[in-house]
């Protein structure tokens, strides 16, 4: 069985609930509102700390999950669960391929990893138009191992 975390509270902020559910395959499902996006200097600032750790946005991320130590936790689920999905979904069949991407695209949004869900985003499109997504899981790969590595040093000490 898979985990489902929800942050709680308005705009993202409060105590998040984690509960078991089965979820399609077992897999984890994570799901947060959109951030309000930051102005001016402020903004600046976010860029510079998130350039730190490449592929990932802390600052949403924190200001998503509403809890530093709840959104690094649920980093390390994103990596034990999707990691390999690139692999993943070159070895699947077009429309299992696409699903997983569409819902990869959702977790790498939900956790502030703007390089997935784009990449996740090119590849689903791919996918559904029935054309090879060969360069576009190839990039979402690159971005995974990024963000992988990001994770890991974010997430170190934990």
């Amino acid at each position: 069985a898979g985990a489902t975390a929800r942050p709680g509270g308005s705009g993202g902020m409060g105590v998040a609930v984690a509960e078991a559910s089965a979820g399609a395959q077992g897999t984890a499902v994570l799901e947060a509102p959109a951030p309000a996006p930051a102005a001016g200097a402020a903004a600046d600032a976010a860029a510079a700390a998130d350039a730190a750790w490449p592929g990932l946005s802390v600052r949403q991320g924190v200001a998503i999950w509403g809890n530093p130590a709840l959104y690094r936790r649920c980093l390390r689920m994103f990596v034990a669960e999707y990691a390999h999905s690139a692999r993943d979904m070159a070895n699947a069949a077009p429309q299992a391929a696409a699903f997983l991407a569409h819902k990869l695209k959702g977790a790498a949004g939900n956790l502030a990893l703007p390089e997935v869900r784009a990449h996740c985003e090119a590849a689903e499109a791919a996918f559904k138009a029935g054309r090879s997504a060969a360069a576009e899981l190839a990039a979402l790969q690159a971005a995974l191992d990024t963000a992988v590595a990001s994770i890991g040093r974010y997430t170190a000490g934990d």
